[in-house]
């Protein structure tokens, strides 16, 4: 089992990178408590929460603090939220690493975080969200895409439940129903990770096309 997981995360380094990231953060965080607000966790949020609780785009590209525009990403709020994306992280973004090459790979998942964070405050100007979630619902939407542009290359096999439940799932939230039960979840996010991985997708089709 050791050697397998050594040898998955030499095969898919920045995949792991990237998840291992998130789990750290979430291990220190869940450990910082105390009365004020963990320092780590300032950091990463879109603004300094600290200091405000809402945001707006003028205000990102006031500060200038431009890393906040991806390190939101790295925050999970529950064990729940972190193992829903670690696991379908996993799932998906394996093939996909080794599909489009880790250079590639890296650039989509900068390219969604950003979509999925800036999406996020255009709908909604709580500062307090974060999570891979916008990233995974992108590499479900990228791959489903790339699976009909080139239906015999392997990497693009999606799996169709999995697909249904994050669609049906998807839209049930973003229905609001989940706030009744105290649950509030980044709605835009998620859906701006949808609309980025199917941009990147076509992107991507088209230049697979051209060559």
């Amino acid at each position: 089992m050791q050697v397998d997981l050594l040898t998955d995360m030499r095969r898919h380094p920045v995949l792991w990178s990237v998840l291992g990231a998130a789990i750290g953060c979430y291990v220190l965080l869940s450990f910082a408590g105390g009365p004020e607000m963990p320092w780590l966790l300032r950091q990463l949020t879109i603004v300094d929460v600290g200091f405000h609780r809402y945001v707006d785009l003028e205000m990102l590209l006031e500060q200038g603090q431009y890393w906040r525009w991806f390190t939101p990403a790295l925050i999970h709020f529950s064990f729940v939220h972190i193992f829903f994306n670690w696991a379908i992280g996993l799932m998906v973004g394996r093939n996909l690493e080794i599909g489009i090459g880790h250079a590639g790979f890296a650039l989509l998942i900068l390219w969604l975080v950003l979509v999925s964070n800036l999406t996020q405050v255009m709908f909604n100007d709580n500062a307090m969200f974060g999570g891979l979630s916008g990233v995974v619902y992108g590499f479900v939407a990228f791959t489903a895409v790339m699976e009909r542009l080139q239906p015999s290359v392997l990497f693009w096999r999606t799996y169709p439940g999995l697909v249904m439940m994050l669609g049906i799932t998807l839209v049930i939230f973003s229905t609001g129903v989940t706030e009744a039960f105290g649950l509030y979840i980044a709605n835009a996010a998620h859906w701006g990770g949808v609309a980025a991985g199917v941009l990147a997708a076509l992107i991507y089709g088209l230049l697979c096309r051209a060559r």
